[in-house]
């Protein structure tokens, strides 16, 4: 039943899209009785709680605020008749940390990862021109089988406790925005997009995926002036004197998708795009063809009340301290951010370096966890994920495959776990993007990175040096 676009939602002469944020019913469900006491259609003794947002800080009591364990949300929504004949979707920007998902009592969604965009196809679920009731049965327990890693220890008086392998709150919720979204059976799931800078102006490459066979075309826009356009599912876009997107001196070029039949449109799908260059060569960073050096910070969503939940004024906030300070970058420690984030990143110009949630591998055990876990292929799930969310962002300039994993004890099992992430990255990335791990500091994890990854990244006093 999932949808598997993780293009981020817009209207457009094809496509609508409402918001189902704000407030839900929350439950806890200690006992995880939820499922056979029929919960998925109706919450017994609801409080309010709000959407996006960690239900932690809501609490005072020191019980609630520390729940480990099954939760429910639980809200309603209208479908417009007129949707009838278009395919209705639901998306959660992210649930932490897995999330099963049903729609008037039917199970239409189950994702593992707490910190990336899924959606359901709900199209022969719901009734239209009537409410619908929407219920979300989430966990935060923590394993060594997942993304971060940890453990969820059970007290003498049946209490689960949450024991993370990782420096930060174990915070937990429905932490950014749900959307309902109206999509025409014929669409485009997916675009990419790279740059040649050529004699003053720029080429684009682009691929547009699509589940049909319609003809395609796509437009790029400065403004509303078309500067650029082509037909078919892959071609080069050429703009002559292309204005480059840089540090602090964003600028973003308007890209339009169509999917035509005649003078039809089938679907239409909007974007923004920054025409830019990065690589590292000889040792430095060069953004455009000119050296640039980083300064920033590894950074968290985290944020008073709200927990990790989205919170743009925050973010704007966050954004303005930045540059205040006079930093150009950061990095998405330690997980993939809310979409939002990097659009802000797109327009002011901030450098990000996006990680995955890989933190606490090992987690100083002694057993060894790449074979006494088999977690590979969440991880690879999560990168792909993360790599097709954020592809097409200009603010993102390298991938981190993760944090401080253990690199030391099984040396040459740690070799055959993280090369191939390393190698599928630059698979998937049409930008070709350079990859990192970041590290603690020794002599022996700066000799495997230096040997299977693009640039070393080591963590010191707090700080990252590459």
């Amino acid at each position: 039943m999932e949808n598997k676009s993780l293009l981020y939602p817009c209207a457009s002469a094809a496509r609508r899209v409402i918001s189902l944020d704000g407030m839900w019913r929350f439950e806890f469900d200690p006992e995880s009785n939820g499922m056979d006491a029929g919960w998925g259609v109706g919450l017994p003794k609801p409080i309010s709680m709000p959407i996006p947002a960690s239900f932690c800080d809501f609490f005072t009591d020191k019980e609630s605020r520390e729940y480990c364990g099954d939760f429910w949300y639980e809200t309603d929504f209208f479908v417009p008749g007129e949707w009838s004949g278009k395919d209705v979707a639901i998306r959660f920007g992210s649930v932490t940390h897995r999330a099963r998902v049903f729609v008037n009592g039917v199970e239409v969604a189950n994702h593992e990862g707490g910190f990336l965009p899924f959606d359901a196809n709900v199209t022969e679920i719901v009734r239209y021109n009537q409410y619908n009731k929407l219920t979300v049965l989430a966990n935060n327990e923590l394993n060594e089988y997942m993304l971060p890693a940890g453990q969820t220890n059970t007290l003498s008086n049946g209490k689960k406790v949450a024991a993370p392998y990782f420096d930060f709150y174990n915070y937990a919720g429905i932490h950014r925005p749900v959307k309902l979204l109206a999509l025409p059976k014929e669409r485009v799931l997916d675009f990419e997009v790279t740059h040649r800078l050529v004699d003053g102006g720029a080429e684009v490459d682009y691929t547009v995926t699509t589940n049909g066979s319609h003809d395609v075309t796509v437009e790029v826009l400065d403004g509303t002036t078309k500067v650029a356009e082509a037909s078919g599912k892959t071609g080069t876009l050429k703009i002559t004197n292309a204005k480059l997107w840089n540090v602090h001196a964003a600028y973003l070029y308007n890209f339009v998708i169509r999917i035509t039949d005649g003078h039809a449109v089938i679907d239409e799908y909007f974007d923004k795009i920054g025409i830019r260059t990065f690589e590292v060569k000889d040792g430095h960073f060069l953004l455009n063809g000119k050296p640039v050096y980083l300064r920033g910070f590894g950074k968290h969503e985290d944020s008073d009340i709200r927990g990790r939940g989205l919170d743009l004024a925050t973010v704007k906030r966050d954004y303005e301290l930045m540059k205040w300070i006079g930093a150009n970058c950061f990095r998405t420690s330690h997980y993939p951010y809310a979409e939002e984030f990097y659009d802000l990143c797109d327009r002011e110009g901030i450098l990000v370096m996006d990680e995955t949630p890989a933190v606490g591998i090992g987690g100083g055990a002694a057993v060894n966890p790449y074979k006494e876990y088999p977690i590979a292929e969440h991880h690879r799930q999560v990168l792909a994920e993360m790599i097709r969310r954020d592809k097409n962002h200009p603010c993102v300039v390298l991938w981190s495959l993760g944090n401080e994993p253990d690199l030391e004890h099984f040396p040459q099992d740690a070799y055959d776990y993280w090369h191939p992430l390393y190698e599928l990255a630059h698979q998937l990335d049409p930008q070709n993007r350079p990859v990192t791990l970041v590290c603690c500091q020794n002599d022996y994890t700066k000799d495997l990175t230096t040997r299977t990854m693009d640039i070393v990244c080591i963590n010191r006093y707090y700080g990252w040096y590459n």
